[in-house]
């Protein structure tokens, strides 16, 4: 079955508390070229990316999923995402019952920016030192690197004879 979705390339959603049928969180998406409502409005279905007073409501209630507002205008989305958030107010502020973090219009912009000191960072890299990583980890690693070469290869220094193996043409067997 081919579904047609084409009220607009964004949309606002909200996530509504069926024990309390009140809404809790109020989001943003772009909508994805897809064939099925979850794929089409991803972002609202997803459970991952999501902060720890939502995640705290989701344990003790289950919950429905709303698409509120579509439109090809990000500005007109973002506008109506403050003024939701506004109306249903902050539980983080004691406003109301939404478990946003901030008050909308531009994503996790205005959210503080976590930085790690030299020493945590040295730690997470020699902690994933020498560890063995799965063919999908390695795929990814590939395309990362595929993606932005620049990026990847940036500070790292090779000896001649890993100089001269990169230099030499590749031969593959299909």
């Amino acid at each position: 079955m081919n579904c047609e979705f084409d009220d607009g390339k964004y949309f606002i959603y909200r996530h509504i508390r069926i024990d309390k049928n009140e809404p809790f969180y109020i989001g943003v998406g772009t909508k994805t070229h897809s064939n099925t409502f979850n794929e089409v409005y991803k972002r609202a279905f997803l459970r991952f990316g999501r902060n720890s007073i939502w995640k705290k409501i989701v344990d003790k209630s289950e919950y429905t999923i709303e698409i509120v507002i579509e439109s090809d205008s990000f500005s007109y989305i973002l506008s109506k995402e403050i003024e939701f958030i506004k109306l249903y107010g902050r539980k983080d502020l004691g406003l109301g019952s939404l478990a946003n973090l901030t008050d909308g219009g531009i994503g996790n912009q205005n959210m503080p920016k976590r930085k790690c000191s030299e020493d945590t960072k040295k730690k997470m890299s020699n902690s994933s030192k020498g560890k063995p990583k799965s063919e999908k980890h390695k795929e990814l690693l590939s395309e990362a690197k595929i993606k932005n070469p620049v990026r990847f290869w940036k500070g790292k220094t090779f000896s001649e004879e890993h100089k001269l193996k990169l230099r030499k043409p590749k031969v593959r067997i299909a």
